[in-house]
């Protein structure tokens, strides 16, 4: 029944991290698996894993390590006087990146080796 609602469907987003599980698992159901692409937007163990064995095409993810590490560089600056590290334009660009079945690996690898680090 559920694989005729909407016959045309070629592609569904996750912008959550509970939402690819959950479009996965209703693609699944509906038994249209590598018909229709899954997109996400997260880095949760589920949408990588589906990444990894092809179920998921791919996930955006941002870099919040990246964001904390510049946050603090730029404001240590700042208040030791250093106005140098504001760029001419006004934004630090701290570009998403794309994860795919090719790069999944390592992503993960690195993701976890930076979240098994002790918190100070």
């Amino acid at each position: 029944m559920g694989r005729h609602l909407v016959p045309d469907l070629a592609a569904m987003v996750g912008l959550f991290a509970y939402n690819p599980p959950m479009i996965l698992e209703a693609v699944r159901r509906t038994d249209r698996l590598g018909e229709i692409v899954i997109i996400a937007f997260d880095e949760d163990y589920q949408t990588l894993q589906a990444i990894q064995d092809g179920e998921i095409y791919g996930t955006i993810v941002q870099d919040p390590y990246r964001y904390g590490y510049e946050s603090v560089r730029i404001l240590a600056a700042l208040v030791a006087g250093d106005y140098s590290v504001i760029p001419a334009e006004g934004f630090v660009d701290i570009p998403a990146r794309q994860i795919r079945r090719n790069n999944v690996d390592d992503f993960w690898a690195d993701l976890k080796l930076k979240l098994s680090k002790p918190k100070i």
